[in-house]
């Protein structure tokens, strides 16, 4: 039987995306920064290597969304926030969402209130996990 995927059996897809048996693994943060994805996103790609282990070596990849100033005040582009035209709340909430998401993964990695508006990439790297 086919389904909207075709041929292709969905129900015996690996659960786990970054296919790494459950469990805790001891690791590093190898790389982060700010860009723009090539779809013209902007976001934060944050990689973490395994240190231990039978999976040593092995990377896992993150992307969090990073919004724009404008979108943190319900505009879709620079342009809308410009002419102050198409102001929406769900464009400002969905913002203050992914804001809130980095926010939270840079307490899990230690960093303070007051640290937050001053990282840069380097300072991520190699915090332990």
């Amino acid at each position: 039987m086919s389904s909207i995927f075709g041929d292709i059996d969905v129900s015996t897809a690996n659960e786990n995306p970054f296919f790494k048996p459950d469990g805790k693994y001891i690791s590093k943060v190898t790389f982060a920064t700010v860009r723009r994805s090539k779809a013209g996103n902007k976001g934060m790609p944050i990689e973490y290597t395994i240190q231990e282990g039978v999976k040593q070596g092995k990377k896992i990849n993150e992307w969090k969304p990073v919004p724009e100033p404008w979108e943190l005040e319900g505009y879709e582009t620079q342009e809308d926030q410009k002419a102050e035209v198409n102001k929406s709340d769900k464009v400002k909430e969905d913002a203050e969402r992914n804001l809130a998401f980095i926010k939270q993964r840079l307490k899990q990695f230690g960093f303070s209130a007051d640290e937050m508006n001053t990282i840069q990439p380097e300072d991520f790297l190699n915090l332990p996990l």
